[in-house]
């Protein structure tokens, strides 16, 4: 038994000590003195000159052992470039590839007189997208690192209105903002502008193939017989988003394809689905009158203040109050997470 897990007392018992000290009195309790370590050069100045140490503190070394210097683990390998020759670039370029020309084309698509069609419904939802893309909702820290991003709902219901050219641009300048506000290196900021052009784009096929029609200057009008083709849309979008995502994280990681697309896969789903089932609402209000649409904000910031208070309770329930340490729950469950994570 160590000292690591046995204590002093433990330590201690492997070298027996004599009943009576060469003072002539009784030897101290090894529990009751807090001792860590005992040898000759200690005891040296309190031992008369004509007096001999017990052979068994002799045996004790005078320095301890040296422990070895370092993590003896071998050093993670360095994550492959963007600009090298591997598959995480292969696949970083192929979605940019994809997805940046489909927003150029929106962009394009995009000229004064389909904004003045648009005005000024798509400004308010403009702002909408922006405001929950660069303001993600983080009710916990355990599940979904970066958030949901109420984002998804706005982009959805410009969607259903005007059709792809509009949802794509507006999405794409949020993003750019969340990513420049998060400092993110440019080819995340690349990536994430063309995955999310070519999952809203593969979206509006669905769409498209369903039958809907919607542009900017013939905007949709939503009915009953529209849930199918919207329920269609979101599955593929959550499809395509996740699946793209994941294939990138898990090259650049070196890691399972799906174990990181199954990561917290049913907290993803229930979040995005509470998303998405948002947007045909918003664009109901949108066709009615683009003045309801200041009616969104105030439950808005309510739900952002209750996730605030989710994630202020799961702080204290981790923490000491009077420290503001973490505590031994919160060690606890990121040491298994670290040999989970190493496990893999």
């Amino acid at each position: 038994m160590t000292l690591g897990s046995g204590g002093v007392r433990s330590s201690f018992s492997a070298y027996p000590l004599p009943a009576t000290s060469p003072m002539g009195g009784p030897v101290p309790s090894p529990i009751a003195s807090p001792v860590s370590r005992v040898d000759a050069a200690t005891l040296a100045p309190l031992v008369p000159p004509h007096a001999q140490l017990p052979a068994a503190l002799e045996l004790l070394p005078a320095e301890p052992a040296e422990l070895p210097s370092g993590d003896s683990r071998p050093a993670d390998p360095e994550p492959p470039s963007p600009l090298g020759w591997n598959t995480f670039a292969l696949a970083l370029w192929l979605t940019a590839l994809v997805g940046i020309p489909l927003f150029v084309l929106a962009l394009l698509r995009l000229d004064a007189a389909a904004l003045t069609a648009m005005s000024p419904g798509v400004w308010l939802l403009g702002a909408l997208v922006i405001i929950g893309e660069t303001r993600p909702l983080i009710a916990s820290k355990r599940y979904g690192q970066g958030g949901v991003t109420p984002s998804t709902a706005f982009t959805f219901a410009i969607l259903f209105i005007w059709g792809p050219a509009p949802a794509i641009v507006l999405h794409g300048i949020a993003s750019l903002l969340a990513d420049f506000v998060e400092r993110k290196e440019w080819w995340k900021k690349l990536f994430n502008v063309a995955q999310y052009s070519a999952c809203i784009a593969a979206a509006w096929v669905a769409l498209a193939a369903w039958g809907w029609e919607a542009s900017p200057e013939h905007p949709h009008v939503l009915s009953a017989a529209d849930l199918g083709p919207m329920v269609l849309s979101w599955t593929i979008y959550f499809v395509a988003n996740n699946g793209l995502v994941s294939l990138v994280v898990a090259l650049r990681n070196g890691s399972s394809f799906w174990e990181v697309f199954y990561e917290d896969f049913g907290y993803q789903v229930f979040s995005n689905v509470a998303v998405l089932v948002f947007s045909p609402l918003v664009a109901l209000v949108t066709t009615t009158s683009p003045l309801w649409l200041p009616l969104v904000v105030p439950p808005m910031f309510a739900i952002y203040a209750t996730t605030g208070m989710a994630l202020e309770r799961e702080h204290q329930a981790n923490h000491d109050a009077l420290t503001k340490l973490p505590n031994r729950k919160y060690l606890r469950e990121r040491l298994q997470q670290a040999l989970d994570d190493r496990g893999q």
